[in-house]
């Protein structure tokens, strides 16, 4: 994904984040929230995956780190 894709997919499950978190307020029943809080926890972790890709292939392309190049590989896998 180029940079710019990845920003688009940050922007994204970040407003698809702030959605749930609105609506986790509307709940009724513990289950209902707690769905929303999971639905959350995966929301940050992907997220979080992305900016890390984000900041392994900004130090690859700095060449800040030697390792950067093997760990994007691992990263970016098709799974």
């Amino acid at each position: 994904m180029t940079t710019d894709q990845n920003l688009t997919l940050v922007a994204a499950l970040s407003g698809f984040r702030l959605l749930v978190l609105a609506n986790r307020f509307g709940c009724d029943t513990d289950f209902s929230r707690e769905l929303h809080d999971r639905l959350i926890e995966g929301l940050d972790a992907a997220t979080a995956r992305v900016r890390t890709i984000m900041a392994l292939e900004r130090n690859v392309l700095t060449g800040e780190d030697e390792f950067a190049e093997y760990q994007l590989d691992g990263e970016t896998e098709t799974r």
